[in-house]
């Protein structure tokens, strides 16, 4: 999509996402769907991780600086809101959204006033999750860990635990409650104040999100007690990191992929003046595994993949039942498959052909395709093994009365298993080899970096570490007045990948552009989309400016250390101009000089 900026000029649209920060596997993944959905539309993507907003710990009033370059006339023309992760008070947040009007806008996770805002179903599965312990395993002593009182989604969990309690004869009001803060650390500090003040009286506990349940299954692994080893655990989010706890973690699943593209065409049918839901619920999935006490995996709903005639040929009844079959690898696969329209019947096709003897491998070969695209595009390869154990089920029942054909069935789909296990395990080698390479650049750069004593030194070290964090665009600005009211100018000190001239080295522009347009507009090219991450620099309290950099990837743990050298070699070129390092005022409203 584009837009004609001042002067008649054609450019990009820009879609900006605030958030607390991409280092989690929560964030990142809904800033991995943001970018897909962005590119898919030509759009740009601006991230913001600016910390939470009205924050006092983790320097979160030095990050929210970047908050501040968010304005109704730029840098961005719609803005995501990941309302869950930045809110701290959401009377603040509302506060916020109203000085950005008329700034298309649109939250997920947190619902606001007169904002477009998208959340998952918070009720209905933590209620069957909560049903499944009670009915299933015979759990009727239940305690639940909550995030932050404020958290609108840990709050709607939470009345949903009690009232599943509640309808199934159980007294939810009196069941145990901590809260906790999303964190490992604060789900292994409820498991140990559960188990402190209810000894040997809980059955199992339900966590508020996957992160405080896997701190829940450390502490309860270290128990002397058989029974506390193995109480059921159960969490919501369904992060990669589920599959892998010991015992593998039940769990919801979120639809993040599903939210990020439901958030850019908000974004977008404001842009183009149609309105948009108040507010959307999107439906989560329960995700069956062993913590939970069950011994194998199982769904929470019944299918009708057994509905057919014991008479009816296998490929008949394949094609017959193709659309419900599809939906069901669709409904497991769950946001994998990224750009790949009719992956689902390609799969099931070619399952069809093979297994009528057609010759040449056919589904193998769509196999063999689709696990190179997921390696391309960096997809957890490792998921594509629930597709197929769904397509096996429904392949078997098809020919459940013909034992040879479901051997050769049986040989095929674990031919199929061990084509993925050796993808994964190519990506998985591949993933470690680049993490290995970044963690040399930046020691690399931290060593530069900390040498330098001026911006003639800083740019010299930044022209030789940064390409080798394979950025190919990269700016540093200074700020040179006051934070307060959104005013602030900045300066660029430093680009990476743009030749700026004298002018452009020594003019100042204000703040909420970000880059100069002339800059702005030589960086995009030769770049059909471009995605930027924007991030505060600053040394204890003082906000000395910030860096846009390209987005190259969604690894917010990089992007972290890379700002924390750069804070530390820009403190110290300021000093060198003699420029005084103060406290930060009030709002982080202090200026300083090139």
């Amino acid at each position: 999509m584009s837009l004609t900026a001042p002067g008649g000029r054609i450019r990009t649209a820009r879609v900006g996402v605030v958030l607390d920060a991409f280092d989690s596997t929560y964030q990142t993944e809904l800033v991995r769907g943001l970018a897909t959905a962005c590119r898919a539309r030509r759009l740009e993507l601006v991230v913001f991780p600016g910390g939470i907003l009205g924050g006092k710990q983790l320097a979160a009033p030095q990050r929210n600086a970047i908050y501040r370059f968010v304005t109704p006339s730029g840098p961005v023309d719609g803005l995501v809101l990941l309302g869950s992760t930045i809110v701290r008070d959401r009377a603040e947040v509302q506060r916020w959204c109203e000085q950005l009007r008329p700034l298309p806008l649109c939250s997920i996770g947190l619902e606001l006033s007169g904002v477009p805002s998208l959340l998952p179903d918070n009720q209905n599965s933590v209620r069957a999750m909560v049903r499944h312990l009670v009915e299933k395993h015979g759990q009727r002593r239940l305690a639940f860990v909550s995030g932050p009182s404020g958290n609108q989604e840990s709050n709607e969990r939470l009345a949903a635990f009690r009232a599943e309690l509640d309808a199934l004869g159980l007294d939810g009001s009196s069941a145990p409650m901590v809260e906790g803060d999303f964190l490992v650390a604060s789900g292994r500090e409820a498991a140990r104040e559960l188990l402190a003040r209810y000894p040997n009286a809980l059955d199992g506990i339900v966590c508020a999100n996957d992160y405080m349940a896997m701190g829940v299954l450390d502490v309860l692994c270290t128990r002397s007690s058989a029974l506390e080893r193995r109480m059921p655990v159960v969490g919501f989010d369904n992060v990669s990191e589920a599959s892998f706890t010991v015992p593998p973690l039940t769990t919801i699943q979120q639809p993040l992929r599903r939210l990020a593209e439901a958030a850019i065409a908000c974004i977008l049918a404001q842009l183009e003046g149609e309105p948009c839901a108040p507010l959307s619920r999107l439906e989560t999935q329960p995700r069956i595994r062993r913590s939970c006490g069950c011994k194998e995996p199982t769904a929470l709903r019944s299918t009708s993949m057994r509905a057919r005639s014991r008479a009816e040929p296998f490929d008949l009844s394949m094609k017959r039942r193709a659309a419900q079959i599809g939906a069901e690898l669709q409904r497991v696969a769950e946001g994998l498959f990224v750009g790949m329209a009719g992956w689902d019947q390609q799969l099931i096709e070619s399952c069809i052909e093979q297994a009528r003897g057609i010759p040449g491998d056919l589904f193998l070969h769509a196999v063999d395709r689709i696990l190179g695209t997921l390696v391309e595009q960096r997809a957890e390869v490792w998921r594509f093994q629930g597709v197929l154990s769904a397509l096996r089920v429904a392949a078997l029942d098809a020919m459940s009365n013909e034992p040879r054909q479901c051997l050769e069935a049986e040989e095929l789909f674990h031919a199929a298993r061990a084509m993925t296990s050796a993808a994964a395990v190519r990506a998985q080698a591949r993933d470690h080899s680049e993490a290995e390479d970044v963690h040399r650049v930046l020691n690399r750069m931290g060593t530069r970096l900390s040498a330098c004593s001026d911006l003639p030194s800083l740019r010299a070290a930044l022209d030789e570490t940064l390409p080798g964090f394979a950025l190919r665009r990269a700016f540093l600005l200074t700020l040179v007045s006051p934070l307060a009211d959104g005013a602030a100018r900045a300066r660029l000190c430093y680009g990476l990948g743009v030749d700026l001239d004298a002018a452009e080295a020594s003019a100042t522009f204000e703040a909420h552009e970000l880059l100069p347009a002339a800059v702005w507009e030589r960086a995009r090219r030769n770049a059909l989309v471009s995605n930027w991450v924007v991030l505060p620099l600053f040394s204890r309290d003082v906000v000395l400016g910030f860096a846009v950099l390209e987005l190259i990837g969604q690894n917010g743990a990089d992007y972290e250390a890379l700002r924390i050298h750069l804070s530390s070699a820009l403190a110290n070129a300021l000093r060198a101009l003699d420029v005084v390092l103060p406290s930060l005022a009030p709002a982080t409203q202090r200026s300083f000089g090139r």
